[in-house]
């Protein structure tokens, strides 16, 4: 209902542009979600493993679920290494290196440049856009 309410704000000449330019951008982003979605499985998966190997009450991951909050907390800059365990600490460290760089600095520039380009091109026909 939202959506739809932010979408009726087209009437408005200067919202026009911007509601054309939100719709567009997710539109565009659908793809890299799917990229960004598999990363975070993946390392969600790993360090869910490596979790279970670890003693009951060292296990720093204990559902699927709490794996890719914990992956996608890493993402945010919200986490917390000295909770690892005692099992492959230093592959632990590697994986949340590894999910730094690879998430939150490659994916989310590519995330900005996708946003950009998008911006770009409504831009460019930000008179049409606005209708």
């Amino acid at each position: 209902m939202w959506f739809k309410f932010l979408y009726f704000f087209r009437i408005f000449k200067a919202f026009g542009y911007f509601t054309r330019l939100i719709f567009d951008v997710i539109s565009d982003m659908s793809t890299f979600l799917v990229v960004l979605l598999i990363t975070i499985l993946a390392f969600s998966d790993t360090l869910l493993t490596i979790s279970n190997g670890n003693e009951e009450h060292e296990k720093f991951i204990t559902s699927f679920f709490d794996s890719i909050i914990y992956v996608y907390r890493i993402i945010l800059g919200d986490f917390n290494v000295n909770e690892f365990g005692e099992v492959a600490v230093p592959l632990c460290y590697l994986l949340f290196i590894l999910c730094t760089i690879f998430n939150t600095i490659v994916m989310l520039n590519l995330l900005i440049a996708i946003i950009g380009e998008t911006f770009s091109i409504v831009k460019a026909n930000s008179v049409t856009s606005a209708y």
